[in-house]
């Protein structure tokens, strides 16, 4: 049985209703706060183009990507800074900047024009203008609810909106079971290197494999922490990647975090999922944390850490300057043990090596690798004098590439 939405009648008075999110999350200055928040519109997950950010406790969503989604035309006046949306008979008439619109509706040809208050205005982040996700989706006569559990905005068409989103009891499938049964035993063979969802049922259970495909390094977990009934015969798996810590001392070889659940099939047809914690990095952004490291790492033999303070500010400031973070140099100069750059007149660090890059979050990476050292001897005949690990924390900054933490090994 279907739910029967009581928001028509009252659509204007709910416009502004917030979505809570448990916790309030401030937004930086380049706007990259998003804490996973994902969007469903019509049972179908939405997986690129709408970035939620989330400023004083709403859901903001860039205007002309999620307009595009719902199926909304979007025209603006660059003179007066107005912009219109259209949906069905449904006008709606907002400004970057201004904490009121209006929503003006064709009711069997003649227009109904209401001013409404928002709780939040529309801003404009970098070069996107982004709107409160409730106010702009009930508007036009969308059910919006907030998930919780998956940390998710649902929009449905009004009318489709199931009575209940219910959670599915689901167990662990152990690996000695697995290992008992040749069906388990051929999905988890064939699919377990592989990314992705995999499954199959028999006349009582779903089984469920998903994996996050190749991992570098031992120190890496998979949990699928929720599966939730979104739809009628939908479900929905939520499953979470750990990734080892900069500090763990992990397993140096290639492996393949996954799990195995089971769940009651019951009328389930259809399985959706989504998984936390991979970022997988572009490779062009993987290139430029790589040359960014390696051009700190031709820095590191201007700057001496036995100089005296005043020596070892300007020349930290001068070679580590367009690399560091203020507070980083601010960290080092009061410590310049935690530091890297030259202990010695012989042998002094020429380079760092790259051992590995790991994306941790948006416009944020952790890269190891080895701080090489030489003598004149090396440089002449080859070879290296002594090497150093070193982990690297580095963040995109206002657009720039930023060193902003630093951890020195033996």
């Amino acid at each position: 049985m279907k739910k029967v939405n009581i928001k028509k009648a009252a659509i204007i008075g709910m416009c502004c209703t917030i979505i809570s999110t448990s916790t309030v999350f401030a937004v930086s200055d380049n706007f990259n706060v998003h804490d996973n928040i994902k969007v469903q519109i019509n049972n179908e997950w939405v997986k690129e183009g709408i970035e939620p950010v989330i400023e004083n406790d709403r859901v903001m969503v860039p205007l002309n990507k999620f307009m595009e989604k719902l199926g909304a035309k979007v025209k603006s006046d660059l003179k007066t800074g107005m912009i219109e949306v259209s949906y069905g008979d449904v006008t709606i008439q907002l400004t970057p900047g201004k904490s009121s619109a209006k929503i003006i509706k064709n009711e069997g040809g003649s227009l109904k024009e209401e001013d409404v208050n928002l709780e939040i205005s529309p801003r404009v982040y970098g070069e996107k203008v982004f709107v409160p996700l409730r106010f702009a989706a009930e508007a036009m006569g969308f059910d919006v609810q907030w998930d919780n559990s998956l940390r998710a905005v649902i929009i449905k068409t009004e009318g489709d909106v199931i009575a209940v989103e219910k959670p599915v009891e689901f167990e662990t499938v152990a690996k000695k079971a697995i290992e008992s049964n040749k069906l388990l035993v051929d999905l988890y063979n064939k699919n377990h290197m592989n990314k992705g969802i995999y499954s199959l049922m028999d006349d009582n259970y779903i089984y469920v494999l998903v994996s996050a495909g190749e991992k570098p390094t031992g120190g890496y977990s998979m949990e699928i922490d929720s599966i939730t009934e979104v739809a009628p015969r939908t479900a929905y798996i939520h499953a979470v990647l750990s990734s080892p810590s900069a500090e763990s001392y992990v397993t140096q070889a290639l492996t393949y975090p996954c799990a195995m659940v089971k769940f009651s099939k019951g009328d389930i047809q259809n399985i959706q999922w989504d998984l936390s914690g991979d970022i997988q990095p572009d490779e062009n952004e993987n290139n430029e944390v790589i040359k960014f490291i390696q051009g700190f790492g031709q820095q590191l033999k201007m700057v001496s850490l036995t100089a005296p303070e005043d020596v070892l500010k300007s020349t930290m400031e001068k070679y580590f300057g367009d690399y560091v973070s203020a507070g980083l140099m601010e960290k080092w100069l009061s410590d310049p043990a935690n530091a890297p750059g030259r202990l010695t007149s012989s042998p002094w660090p020429g380079r760092i090596d790259v051992l590995s890059t790991e994306k941790t979050a948006e416009n944020e990476y952790v890269v190891k690798g080895t701080i090489v050292e030489f003598t004149s001897v090396e440089m002449e005949d080859g070879g290296f004098a002594a090497k150093k690990a070193i982990t690297l924390k580095v963040e995109k900054i206002n657009g720039k590439w930023i060193i902003t933490g630093v951890e020195l090994g033996e």
